[in-house]
């Protein structure tokens, strides 16, 4: 097949592949709710309930509802509970009534009947077998646990849905429960009635503390199916234990949460937390913001308060009005099937990832049949995925890995070529900075193209549920590296820097000039290394670099990466007006690369919307080409002084 007919059917399945992504960025535009949550239980216990009406007056929009216990119905004046002896006083217990030394009697102090007769349920429930319950006189009861007090008290009762309607009623806001997996839920008809009871108050998410997701480990499908039944989504926290397995079977019902400790918040000013949140919810998917309560006297409750309300404020004006402040959906809901992200619709940026390897191998030789070898090996593996679905993951991180390392490489080599070509024909003389951006901008539309085929191969709920994660970050850093460095070194572009460096420094063998080669190339390892360090979400940062990146941010609402402007971009347009001028600079493509391949990292980042990934790539593109434009008034001194004498 000859090579211009792959760059034909390349952009025929590119074609094919933007409605995807059109798709999933239009979808990502619909819903922008963010939910800014705080603690309701802790709050009332610590500080009272006025702080959570002022809260409340500072934005925030939904109360986190604890599950409730004997103690806690106490210090609420529902129910009044004793051990050891009798009470005495005008508690007129019924004949036959029955009390043990190591029981826990309880007693109702609710005047109103629907109250008392809700809680002796929930009592009941909870302790099953291990309660009696006897009717009172005046309309009340008496119940005796068969527990010891201390433990009793302890037991988990459930969330008290009572105090959750009259909470939603009393302050507006959105209450979210939060489950703990107690040994209560493994009773599937006692759930039931509780997500039952949550649905019909309006409530329709829920949270889990500590650290495993309600029925972990064998009972998450009875959750699943529960939370579907009821219409209810969750608060995914990917270390919770069974919390990923619950997200994939209940079809992704999720919404993804950030919070920052409170001993840090506490030491942070309240702009550098929102422009935290500010970060999380406009390029990370973040849906909800949650302000936990100091635990251990990390941190004044009152003055934690105050710093969280000034957060709120601050964040629900940035905010505005690009994102509302209320209940958020969950991805399900904003991402859901299509026939965009369905797996047929994926053959298409299949196909032309496939294409795309075969360009880059065109480039490497031009023997049709390693060509076609090739093609016919990328069909197989295609049809496997299709025939046996349980290979489709593997096909589809793999055909990404693939896509991700060919297209970047591709851009700069063809570049290099275009640049080669121009420099040879002498017609680009007299308007080299037109034929280099022209160069330049083929090199970054190329690279957007295996964008939109990487994208729209992993338009799945799943990766942008940020339940599956696109594990080839390392190799998609090194990969195109390592190719174009094996290009260059097979073109001889490498061979001429080296024999400079060793005419200049190893054979006159002076000492000082040894060393300051041994200097310069420790340096390049140096930095090399830090780069690979930070080519995933974390990283370590040099001094004053996160200063350097709030800038940006100001600067441009969505910082353009780093690597792309002070680096990958500026040496392309660099290296391509050196070509072009000189015929020489060509290795410095090995740098240029990074620029590309940043770009095509940037949108591998999937629960980023697409729109702030686009925008990031544009602005790294544009800052790049002017200072690349500033470096290659550099180069145009060296060329007058190494080819015009």
């Amino acid at each position: 097949m000859k090579e211009r007919t792959i760059w034909i059917l390349t952009a025929l399945m590119l074609v094919c592949s933007v409605a995807s992504f059109v798709h999933r960025s239009a979808g990502e535009q619909q819903e922008r709710r963010v939910e800014l949550a705080v603690p309701y239980t802790e709050i009332a216990e610590t500080a009272g309930s006025k702080e959570v009406a002022g809260l409340l007056q500072f934005g925030v929009s939904a109360l986190v509802l604890k599950e409730t216990n004997l103690g806690e119905l106490e210090s609420r004046k529902l129910v009044k509970s004793f051990s050891g002896k009798l009470p005495s006083g005008n508690y007129a217990l019924p004949s036959g009534f029955r009390y043990n030394a190591g029981d826990t009697l309880v007693l109702s102090l609710s005047e109103d009947k629907e109250d008392a007769a809700f809680y002796l349920h929930l009592l009941e429930s909870a302790f099953k077998d291990n309660i009696t319950a006897y009717s009172l006189d005046h309309g009340g009861w008496a119940a005796v646990i068969h527990m010891p007090k201390a433990k009793a008290e302890a037991a988990v009762l459930g969330v008290d849905t009572r105090q959750a309607g009259q909470l939603r009623q009393r302050y507006g806001a959105q209450i979210i429960p939060a489950y703990t997996n107690a040994a209560l839920y493994r009773d599937g008809d006692f759930l039931d009635k509780q997500f039952r009871e949550l649905a019909a108050l309006g409530i329709r998410q829920i949270y889990f503390g500590a650290g495993e997701a309600l029925g972990y480990p064998d009972l998450v499908s009875q959750t699943a199916r529960l939370l579907k039944k009821h219409n209810l989504h969750f608060t995914l926290i990917r270390s919770q234990a069974g919390a990923l397995q619950l997200a994939k079977e209940t079809g992704y019902r999720e919404i993804r949460p950030i919070f920052i400790d409170p001993s840090r918040l506490i030491r942070m000013s309240v702009k550098d937390a929102a422009d935290l949140f500010e970060l999380s919810v406009r390029e990370r998917g973040i849906s909800m913001i949650y302000f936990p309560m100091p635990k251990n006297g990390s941190a004044e409750p009152a003055v934690y308060l105050k710093k969280a309300g000034q957060v709120t404020e601050e964040l629900a004006s940035r905010l505005a009005p690009a994102y509302s402040i209320g209940e958020a959906a969950p991805i399900s809901s904003v991402t859901g099937g299509s026939v965009f992200s369905g797996k047929p619709y994926k053959l298409f940026p299949l196909i032309g990832i496939t294409l795309l390897a075969a360009l880059l191998l065109r480039q490497f030789t031009a023997s049709r049949a390693l060509s076609a070898a090739l093609l016919l090996l990328g069909a197989a593996g295609i049809a496997a995925g299709y025939i046996k679905p349980s290979l489709f993951p593997l096909i589809q991180s793999g055909y990404g890995l693939i896509g991700g390392i060919a297209a970047p490489s591709l851009a700069v080599i063809a570049a290099r070529s275009v640049a080669g070509r121009l420099h040879s024909s002498g017609r680009a003389v007299r308007r080299p900075l037109l034929h280099t951006c022209l160069a330049y901008a083929m090199g970054a539309a190329i690279t957007l193209g295996g964008v939109i085929f990487v994208a729209a191969l992993f338009n799945d709920i799943a990766y942008l549920a940020y339940v599956e994660q696109f594990r080839g970050v390392k190799l998609l850093f090194a990969g195109p590296v390592a190719v174009v460095l094996l290009f260059l070194w097979l073109k001889g572009d490498l061979q001429a820097p080296w024999y400079s460096i060793r005419d200049t420094f190893v054979r006159p063998w002076q000492a000082r000039r040894f060393i300051g080669l041994a200097v310069i190339l420790l340096l390049v390892l140096v930095g090399a290394v830090y780069f690979i360090t930070r080519s995933g979400n974390e990283g370590t940062m040099l001094p004053y670099e996160a200063r350097f990146r709030q800038l940006l941010d100001h600067l441009f609402g969505v910082r353009p990466r780093t690597k792309e402007i002070l680096l990958g971009h500026p040496v392309f347009v660099a290296a391509i007006y050196a070509l072009i001028r000189s015929g020489k600079g060509a290795f410095l493509m090995a740098a240029a690369v990074i620029g590309q391949l940043s770009m095509l990292n940037t949108f591998t980042h999937l629960h980023s919307p697409l729109a702030v990934s686009l925008e990031r790539t544009m602005w790294g593109l544009a800052v790049g080409l002017l200072l690349g434009g500033l470096l290659t008034l550099l180069i145009q001194g060296w060329i007058r002084k190494t080819v015009h004498k």
